[in-house]
């Protein structure tokens, strides 16, 4: 009875890991490193911990469970929450420049965080940029939507959509200001920040 139970018990634990998202490694520049140790190319990322990339360096990371492909940019920071299925901060956004590309529609509904605003992602393609010494946070959307919430004020939350642009803290007030549209030549500009 106990083997039958332990057996049970492990096929268990094992759904639970199997249905825990993994972070792939797929390109990498520079220097780049997960909870203090350098990533790879090839790389998975299966435990909680931060990526942080140097100066020049750059990391792209895809994580199929939420079809998602993420390029963090030089001098940032994202942490990854993905040993526990029930974590609903599984991404939260810290310093830098990152590129979120919704690779493929999911029933699973996608979120980044910082820590001034959640962003509910929809099919989308955007630009975020953190600045902590401002205490601020945008985006920008290249394709589809997404919706901001700010995280002191969980009754502010605008919807951000493609062409657009919206921030929140430091410069940007701490409400989430008026979205703006965003002329063709300053999209080109978020389109060339980081590369899908």
């Amino acid at each position: 009875m106990r083997i039958f139970a332990g057996i049970v018990l492990g096929l268990f634990l094992l759904a639970e890991v199997s249905a825990s998202p993994v972070a792939n490694v797929v390109k990498l520049k520079g220097k780049v490193v997960f909870a203090g140790r350098p990533l790879h190319e090839g790389a998975k990322i299966l435990h909680d911990g931060t990526v942080e990339t140097g100066a020049r360096s750059y990391v792209k990371i895809e994580t199929p469970f939420w079809g998602n492909s993420i390029v963090i940019g030089p001098n940032s920071q994202m942490e990854f929450r993905l040993e526990n299925p029930k974590e609903k901060k599984k991404y939260s956004f810290l310093k830098g420049a990152c590129r979120w590309v919704r690779t493929k529609k999911t029933e699973k509904k996608g979120a980044i965080h910082t820590s001034h605003v959640s962003l509910g992602i929809r099919g989308t393609d955007f630009v975020l940029i953190v600045n902590p010494v401002f205490g601020e946070s945008e985006v920008a959307v290249l394709d589809g939507e997404v919706l901001m919430t700010n995280a002191s004020q969980l009754d502010d939350k605008k919807i951000v959509k493609k062409g657009q642009w919206g921030g929140v803290g430091g410069r940007y007030g701490s409400t989430i200001g008026e979205i703006l549209d965003l002329p063709n030549k300053v999209i080109d500009k978020f389109e060339k920040i980081l590369r899908k």
